[in-house]
């Protein structure tokens, strides 16, 4: 229902999917099943939102993508979450 309303008050037509809370591990996994996979961190090494969406999308010309978008809490990422999330690519 959150994602529903969100999604008219901004005028979308397509409400997205929110999927259950789960492990970290878990949620790393699921996502790269996704055509395109969003880890929004602030640390080194991270490329300008813009730059990527340009990037990721230039091969779905006849395709809609799926997208999984990670973020953390307010906190950010611990390390060990980082390590993770790069080794899964």
């Amino acid at each position: 229902p959150i994602a529903e309303e969100a999604a008219k008050q901004c005028g979308r037509g397509v409400i997205p999917t929110v999927a259950p809370t789960q492990s970290f591990k878990s949620a790393i996994s699921q996502a790269t099943q996704a055509d395109i996979v969003l880890f929004c961190y602030e640390g080194e090494g991270t490329v300008p939102l813009k730059q990527l969406i340009q990037q990721q999308t230039a091969g779905f010309a006849d395709k809609r993508p799926t997208v999984s978008i990670i973020v953390g809490s307010e906190g950010g990422f611990s390390n060990a979450e980082v390590d993770l999330a790069k080794a899964a690519g």
